[in-house]
């Protein structure tokens, strides 16, 4: 064989296996082709039957595909529904936002999702898309997958839980500022009460303290916090920890907090928080600055100034230059003694001074030293503490001195004092500080000293039944209140003042009503009892004449012993006695009858005024007089018909 056909038999046998090797490869490539079929028909028929809407569409948004959920959705069949535009159905406002959406999508970023609403059969359905798109080497785009799922009743829900979150929002932000003016309510009422308040947990610490009365302890809060903390965890038993530890409360215990500004004083109420279980959360504290509940006290019993320089009544020349001097020394804060005989009005001229100085609204405390027997004037004066004497109250009590802190202290019958008290008292005038009895702390006290006596402390003191020290210390200011005897001129109007008390009328007006005997006897009697004697005689004859003329049978047998029973008329009456009392005014009842009819009379004048102001327009002249028209009626047929009687 020939080397030609040598060539020829193996470039056949090459072929040969060629040709056997291409079988093999177009069969494993007839394999694949039958399983990429088969999986795309898998595909196709996932495709058909998800519940979610799928289509495919080309570079221009034109359909090629569309599986028969979505073809379901829109009502169509899926041939229908090919070669037609995808974003048909579209509402305009949001096509032109997926517009603007793709034009962003790209072979780099191909993947993108929106939401879009669509319009069928006059409804309006929201739709979610899920979608990428496919493109060639050059990075054209071949076509579109979008997977889209009807999310309308999600938004529906999402909307109406919106409008409910909106609504409880506002309703929240209502509750909100209702809570914030009730919480400005509360401190504004916290800030103007009379009383502090202190809110405490279990552990002692202080939630909460305003600055109390006035801002009386504003600065001084820590120590006030580090007081209660430190008295909650006392190992000893007190009002704190029982309230806490045994559910107790408490009513007006006094504590002292010392602070490196001032001392404080406080009568503390408590009451405990309870909560679940019973179990004590908080504690309030009501805390009453001492001074205030000593100034309550004060007046709630009575020891107040009443009277005040006005109410003196006098012509005489030495007792006005006795009240000019008075008026002189309330202006300082000297200490006073008043000397005088009993009766004179004493502690009428210490309520005045008192009343004229810059103490007014301050205490008034009054103490009449010869009544308080000799063992209790040191309690009385300056109080006592717990345990301190047999049968001394829990608590302990504040003394006169305490209570007058802030004002002045009236000591009367000072003569009376003990030797051994008057030491005690001359301390607290230099001090100014009392010590309670069984005590040992010193409690600083303000106050103004005014001291009245019936006897001659001067001569006292040089016959050592008196401290001559305390004497001069007393004694910065001295009034001497001279008798009634030595002022004869009061007699009168003094007597006719106090029954003007009594009765609505001037007491000038009384004047009428004296008979001349009467004048006689009571202008030249001595008043051993001054004025006391001469009030009580006024009251007397008051009650036993009935208000008609006074006569000498009204007066007091020991008056009458003292002329011998003979009376006459005094040679010289006063202008006011001497004129003749008419009828009409011949008793206290005629007298305010007159009055009434003066005052009826003044009324009808001014209503009358005011109806020619107003040009006879009855409602205006009420609106003027600042009275209904019925009232304004009814006040002028009084004046009518008192001046028509």
């Amino acid at each position: 064989m020939d080397e030609r056909q040598r060539y020829m038999e193996e470039r056949c046998r090459y072929l040969e296996e060629r040709l056997e090797g291409l079988k093999d490869i177009i069969k494993q490539q007839q394999e694949t082709i039958r399983e990429l079929e088969l999986r795309k028909n898998q595909y196709d028929l996932i495709l058909e039957n998800m519940s979610e809407l799928v289509e495919i569409s080309d570079e221009q948004f034109y359909l090629r595909y569309v599986n028969k959920t979505l073809a379901s959705f829109y009502g169509k069949t899926q041939e229908e529904l090919l070669h037609t535009d995808t974003l048909e159905l579209v509402l305009e406002e949001d096509r032109e936002k997926i517009y603007e959406m793709m034009s962003h999508v790209n072979a780099e970023n191909p993947n993108y999702q929106y939401e879009y609403r669509v319009k069928l059969n006059g409804h309006i359905y929201w739709m979610e898309s899920i979608g990428r798109g496919f493109y060639r080497e050059d990075g054209t785009a071949i076509e579109y997958l979008d997977v889209s799922r009807d999310i309308t009743q999600y938004k529906t829900v999402k909307e109406e839980l919106e409008r409910m979150v909106e609504r409880r929002t506002s309703e929240l932000a209502s509750s909100n500022r209702q809570l914030q003016q009730v919480n400005d309510y509360l401190h504004s009422i916290l800030a103007g009460i009379s009383e502090g308040i202190a809110v405490l947990d279990r552990e002692g610490n202080c939630e909460f303290l305003n600055f109390g009365p006035n801002d009386l302890w504003r600065g001084s809060e820590g120590e006030i916090a580090a007081f209660f903390k430190e008295r909650l965890n006392d190992k000893n038993s007190n009002e704190l920890n029982w309230m806490f530890w045994k559910k107790r409360p408490f009513t007006d215990v006094e504590m002292h907090v010392s602070s490196g500004k001032k001392d404080l004083s406080f009568v503390v109420s408590g009451v405990p928080l309870t909560a679940a279980g019973e179990m004590i959360l908080k504690g309030i504290l009501v805390l009453k600055p001492v001074t205030q509940v000593r100034r309550m006290v004060t007046r709630m019993s009575g020891a107040q100034a009443r009277f005040q320089f006005k109410d003196i009544v006098t012509t005489s020349p030495k007792l006005m230059e006795i009240i000019a001097l008075a008026k002189q020394a309330a202006m300082s804060d000297c200490n006073v003694l008043i000397e005088g005989e009993s009766g004179t009005g004493k502690e009428l001229f210490a309520q005045s001074i008192h009343n004229a100085s810059p103490r007014r609204n301050g205490p008034f405390v009054a103490v009449n030293c010869g009544a308080i027997p000799r063992e209790l004037i040191a309690s009385e004066l300056f109080g006592y503490v717990e345990g301190s004497f047999t049968g001394a109250k829990k608590g302990g009590k504040p003394g006169k001195f305490e209570l007058a802190d802030g004002g002045t202290i009236f000591l009367d019958e000072i003569g009376d004092m003990p030797l051994d008290q008057q030491v005690t008292l001359l301390r607290v005038i230099q001090e100014r500080s009392v010590t309670r009895v069984g005590g040992a702390k010193e409690m600083p006290v303000n106050v103004r000293i005014i001291c009245a006596t019936n006897r001659d402390l001067y001569q006292e003191s040089k016959d050592n039944s008196f401290r001559e020290d305390l004497y001069f210390r007393l004694n910065v200011i001295g009034l001497h209140i001279p008798p009634l005897r030595e002022r004869k001129e009061d007699i009168l109007p003094l007597f006719c003042s106090f029954w003007a008390k009594n009765a609505d009328c001037e007491p000038e007006d009384f004047m009428r009503l004296l008979q001349p005997d009467v004048i006689d006897v009571l202008s030249r009697y001595d008043w051993p009892g001054n004025v006391r004697e001469l009030e009580n005689v006024a009251d007397r004859m008051m009650y036993l004449s009935g208000g008609e003329a006074i006569t000498s049978q009204y007066l007091p047998r020991h008056i009458l012993s003292v002329f011998g029973g003979k009376i006459g008329a005094p040679a010289v009456l006063p202008a006011a006695a001497a004129r003749p009392a008419p009828a009409a005014a011949a008793s206290i009842r005629g007298l305010r009858e007159r009055k009434k009819e003066s005052r009826l009379n003044r009324d009808r004048e001014e209503l009358l005024r005011v109806l020619d102001d107003a040009d006879g327009n009855v409602s205006e002249a009420a609106r003027r007089m600042g009275v209904s028209r019925a009232t304004f009626y009814r006040k002028l047929k009084l004046g009518e018909e008192n001046a028509g009687g």
